[in-house]
């Protein structure tokens, strides 16, 4: 018998199959594990791999568009209307945290598109936390829930996007650049210089 598992990844689902009879039994009576696995994948921090699949999913999905933004909890409201009706232009994520950059009109993501983005683009600086989430859906999509810092709604598209998390705040090019350079280094990026993080990594005694 076939059976269809999904996994989410980064707000997005993966389809294993799977034929196994013993599998289907755990499925049909595995309920309350996969809740208690739920919890546990919902109470762990995000890192930075988790943080970097997220951006990749979202510059597919999400950017190019302009958004209708929301703050549902109340906690994000002036930074929602500081990039309402904007594009979303560029995504950077280093380490465990991730930057959007919202614009008055679509700019080219191309080498060099910081310099282009222009001195009005806003960005959002985000931390998911310890149980922080920035899940994408079919539109409309599920209500808020209270922790919803923002909501990004675009009904020609489609698509409608939750955020909750620890951290998320707004401003101008200056606050990338000022976090950046206080996060230091992350190997997972593209242009992180190699050299300099495995000396850094050997000059950590912590494994």
């Amino acid at each position: 018998m076939m059976m269809m598992i999904f996994f989410p990844i980064a707000e997005t689902f993966v389809v294993v199959q799977n034929s196994s009879t013993s599998d289907l039994v755990h499925e049909r009576h595995g309920c309350r594990s996969r809740r208690r696995n739920r919890r546990k994948r919902e109470e762990a921090m995000v890192e930075g791999p988790g943080v970097h699949r997220v951006a990749l999913v979202h510059r597919r999905m999400l950017q190019g568009r302009v958004f209708q933004a929301t703050s549902p909890s109340g906690r994000f409201v002036d930074g929602a209307a500081a990039i309402n009706g904007r594009v979303l232009s560029h995504i950077e994520a280093h380490g465990k945290n991730i930057f959007y950059f919202f614009t008055p009109k679509k700019v080219k993501e191309e080498e060099g598109v910081l310099e282009k983005l222009g001195l009005d683009a806003v960005v959002v600086h985000i931390h998911f936390g310890m149980s922080g989430s920035f899940r994408t859906f079919p539109y409309p999509g599920p209500e808020p829930r209270e922790a919803t810092r923002l909501q990004l709604e675009n009904k020609k598209e489609g698509l409608v996007a939750h955020l909750s998390a620890t951290l998320c705040v707004h401003g101008d090019l200056e606050l990338y650049r000022s976090r950046i350079a206080k996060l230091g280094l992350d190997p997972l990026r593209q242009d992180a210089d190699k050299e300099v993080v495995w000396l850094s990594m050997q000059a950590n005694p912590i494994p």
